[in-house]
């Protein structure tokens, strides 16, 4: 006789869901992706509920939910913690959330200006554009207001590099949900 085989355990998506429903105190439509979207968007802003949260993920069957809520986390989490993430998506799907998680992981540090001005053609749209919402080096404002792949990031760059130092550092430090991160992705 064979030995019984042991089938791993599938977690229960509505136990999960349940969980992270008592947490956040929501109560949304759960059959509906905008209804889970709304849970796990808030739940995700809780850290006590990442585990639940990532388990649930795991199950969901929408998959383009999944993504989004994959693709939104770096804003939240440590980077050390976006590969646990990433996880939870197939392999297939990763590409453009570890290219999301790596941008998250460059506007935490701020490049240094070399850096940018060697990579700054190689930084996508929405990366370009955070970091002239954010940066306070007026050398690499400098370089997004001349080189800045769209209008909007070099008109930005160049407003945002004519302002004082004082002004400029409190519009970066209120204006832009971005700029607010810190080493440790929540936001200040």
């Amino acid at each position: 006789m064979h030995p019984p085989s042991q089938t791993p355990t599938v977690p229960n998506p509505h136990s999960l869901r349940a969980t992270l429903l008592t947490a956040t105190g929501l109560t949304p439509d759960l059959t509906t992706d905008v209804g889970r979207w709304q849970l796990y968007r808030t739940a995700a802003e809780d850290t006590a509920s990442h585990a639940t949260l990532l388990q649930a993920a795991t199950v969901d069957p929408d998959r383009a939910l999944v993504m989004s809520l994959v693709v939104h986390l770096p804003a939240l989490t440590a980077t050390a913690d976006h590969p646990t993430w990433l996880a939870a998506l197939a392999p297939s799907e990763r590409a453009y959330a570890t290219q999301r998680s790596t941008e998250y992981a460059l506007l935490r540090t701020r490049p240094p200006h070399d850096t940018l001005t060697r990579d700054l053609d190689t930084y996508t749209n929405w990366l370009q554009l955070r970091l002239a919402e954010s940066l306070t080096h007026k050398p690499s404002l400098l370089e997004l207001a001349d080189r800045g792949r769209t209008k909007r990031i070099r008109n930005l760059a160049t407003t945002r590099r004519a302002a004082s130092p004082a002004d400029l550092h409190r519009r970066s430090a209120s204006g832009c949900s971005y700029s607010q991160l810190s080493s440790h992705g929540r936001a200040t």
